[in-house]
């Protein structure tokens, strides 16, 4: 009985570690093509970042260029109202 057993075991054992291999193998062969994937994600990301540095630039540009108009147009309306407000105090005296 306990021969028996034992060589059941052993088999269990053997088929056991069979099967580890062949698991072992195939997840190399899944990483080998998930690196080939990342690599390729990687050489489309970099084709891309000279189009998100002229984004990036022209967004800069227009964040530049839209704070001296709005600099100009306070500066305007701050003179408006000063000068009526001169106006004003002259008119008092």
């Amino acid at each position: 009985m306990t021969d028996t057993l034992l060589i059941i075991i052993y088999s269990l054992i053997a088929v056991l570690l069979v099967v580890l291999i062949i698991f072992v193998i195939r997840l190399f062969s899944t990483l080998s093509r998930l690196n080939k994937t990342l690599d390729d994600v990687n050489t489309k990301i970099e084709k891309l970042n000279g189009l998100f540095n002229i984004i990036d630039n022209t967004t800069d540009y227009i964040s530049v260029v839209s704070d001296k108009f709005i600099d100009r147009v306070t500066g305007l309306i701050d003179n408006w109202f000063s000068k009526k407000k001169k106006e004003g105090e002259i008119e008092h005296e």
